[in-house]
């Protein structure tokens, strides 16, 4: 508990698994692409013909994510399903008979909702 709360889990924000950060990252290139193109051909008629294969490689280019980005999406999406086994089990702790199991799993529950 105090691993996740102290280190592991960001602040601000959920954490994001692997195929939704991809998806993130390809609107956001999108977006980029779209704006990019809007001033090639506003540009285009004062610089003269573009090579169009240049543009794709490097549109490409742009697309691909780093390897640190990669390796840091990875780590967020196991450390997603970590943490989710991590609330499965303390949600089978809090309906176990032992009295005692309970009250500790309620605070462990309450620190990581205040936390």
């Amino acid at each position: 508990k105090d691993l996740f709360l102290a280190v592991l889990l960001p602040k601000a924000r959920k954490l994001v698994s692997f195929k939704e950060r991809l998806n993130l990252h390809y609107a956001t290139w999108k977006k980029k692409k779209k704006s990019s193109s809007i001033r090639r051909k506003k540009n285009k008629g004062k610089e003269g013909a573009q090579s169009s294969n240049a543009d794709d490689e490097a549109d490409a280019t742009e697309f691909s994510p780093t390897k640190e980005e990669l390796a840091f999406w990875l780590f967020e999406d196991q450390l997603k399903v970590r943490y989710g086994q991590f609330l499965e089990q303390l949600r089978r702790a809090l309906h176990d008979t032992q009295e005692y199991v309970k009250k500790s799993t309620l605070g462990y529950c309450h620190d990581l909702l205040v936390g």
